[in-house]
């Protein structure tokens, strides 16, 4: 005859299997759903945390960037479009620049 003892744990290892394998099914719908819908999801936490709010740690970046930022602007003019249909001319440009636009750290 067998001991209740022995029932109820192959009873609780029946059930720990059950749980554990449905555990893992969810994960496993989870992970299907994450992988279909990951561009939008994505799409979606990029556009709320991207946008410039007064209140958004985004704006406060903006406002005062943490690193110093530099940009050089180099402009051409074209000193020679009167010969545009001359295909025999190259185009002559001169350079204008560069415009530099500097901001300290904040």
């Amino acid at each position: 005859m067998p001991k209740k003892g022995s029932s109820l744990k192959k009873w609780q290892q029946s059930n720990h299997k059950m749980i554990v394998g449905i555990i893992g099914f969810c994960l496993g719908i989870f992970g299907v759903l994450c992988g279909m819908f990951w561009e939008q999801i994505f799409n979606s936490i990029v556009e709320k945390e991207m946008t410039l709010r007064p209140n958004s740690q985004v704006y406060d970046k903006w406002k005062n960037p943490p690193l110093a930022l530099s940009l050089d602007i180099y402009l051409y003019n074209w000193t020679n479009p009167e010969d545009f249909t001359n295909q025999s001319t190259k185009p002559i440009l001169e350079q204008l620049g560069p415009y530099r636009f500097n901001r300290e750290a904040g």
